[in-house]
Parts: structure tokens; sequence; C-alpha cells
């Protein structure tokens, strides 16, 4: 964070042609956010069937994300992804192989090392999760570093990607991170995955209500854009 900050103190000094803006960050339940800058929204593992395994339940037909959207899926679970509901959308598709069988081609978005989306650097990580094709998701955005950790319980993959401006954890992964003392080094901390009435213990983490949006601000050179 420590360059938006910085962008928004010359913002403020007038000595650079910069301009804040911010990432919308709204929470609808389980692991899913809808995340968007205007132009382009990122589904993190969305649409999931309402309530499955006793989490939260949502209404489908009041998710509207504007522009082109982006389902990015940790997992084939229920309480992360319902391929009917998906069917009924035009939105893109990025999760593991096995999940996506029957999804029209053109909708897809391979597994590899790097993704390319829009302004968005995506990084699959794959990590543990019981038996089942399992990733984690480090993705830049507008000079961003998001993290999200999905249902692993393993914080590995997590120490390896070095700082982030947001992570985006379950409860069970947030306690073990901060046992290594490495949680501190993050911008945010937003808790997902968990359930309507659960007490949270962290401090300085943002554990959102469904229907609460955050915003994540950052910094647009309108000069560098122009070249």
């Amino acid at each position: 964070m420590h360059r938006v900050g910085l962008a928004l103190v010359l913002i403020a000094l007038g000595v650079a042609p910069v301009r804040a803006e911010a990432l919308k960050v709204r929470f609808i339940g389980n692991e899913a956010f809808e995340i968007t800058d205007g132009k382009v929204a990122l589904l993190t593992d969305f649409p999931y069937h309402s309530g499955a395994y006793g989490y939260m339940k949502y209404r489908f037909d009041e998710i509207h994300p504007s522009g082109k959207v982006l389902c990015l899926i940790t997992h084939r679970h229920e309480d992360h992804f319902d391929p009917a509901l998906f069917k009924k959308t035009d939105w893109m598709l990025l999760g593991p192989a096995g999940m996506v069988r029957g999804v029209e081609p053109s909708r897809l978005l391979p597994i590899q090392d790097q993704v390319r989306f829009e302004e968005m650097e995506i990084r699959p990580i794959r990590t543990p999760h019981g038996e089942v094709e399992h990733y984690s998701y480090w993705v830049r955005w507008h000079g961003l570093k998001l993290f999200f950790s999905g249902d692993t319980e393993e914080w590995d993959a997590l120490i390896r990607v070095g700082n982030l401006d947001v992570v985006f954890i379950s409860p069970w992964l947030l306690e073990s991170w901060q046992g290594t003392g490495a949680a501190g080094g993050a911008g945010k901390v937003i808790v997902y995955h968990h359930k309507a009435d659960e007490k949270v213990s962290c401090v300085g983490c943002v554990v959102p209500k469904q229907g609460d949006v955050i915003e994540i601000p950052y910094a647009v050179d309108d000069a560098s854009q122009a070249h």
C-alpha cells in the first residue's frame, strides 16, 4: 500500500498528475466477492449453491456485475461453484481443469503459470485441500497485489508470494498464519468463508457481513495512460 499512500500525498501537494480510485469489494457470501473498478468485475468462488453445507444463503438474481466479468474459482465444491448457475450467464471462467468440463471453451481461461484478463495479472497456485484439485490465486490489478487463499489448510504459498496489499483468507488458515508472525506484512486482511454469526479472532482484520462493501484505494497516473 506504500505506493498508493505516496500517490495520495502527491495528489494533495499538487505535484503529480495522478488521481485516487478504488476497487469496490462487495461480500456476497462464503468466499464470494464482487470486486470491480467500474469497467471489469472479478467474482471469486461464485456462483455457488446457496446454503450448501450450511454456509451462507443469497439470491442469485440480485447479483448483477457490470462490464466484463471473470469468475475465479478455487475448487469444485458446491459452496464455491454451481455449474448450472454459471451456464445462465455470459461470464468468463478460470478454475481447475477437472471442474470446468462441459463449459463452452470460448468462456474458459486455461490454468497456466500466468493468466491475463483485461488489466489483471493472475497467478494460479496449486494448494492442498483434501483430495480435490484446488488453487489459491495471486492477482495484480491496478498495481494492487491481492491473494485469495481458498479452502487450503496450508499457508506455505501465502508466505512465498511476499508482500501483499490485500489477503482474503479463511478463519482456519488465518489462525495458523498468525502463528507464523507473517500476518503483519499484509496491508489489509479480509476474512471469508466464515459463518454469519462466527466470531473471528484477529486484530485489525475485516470480517465482513453479507452485503458489506469495502473500498481498496489505488492511484491512476493519467499522464502515463495517455502515451
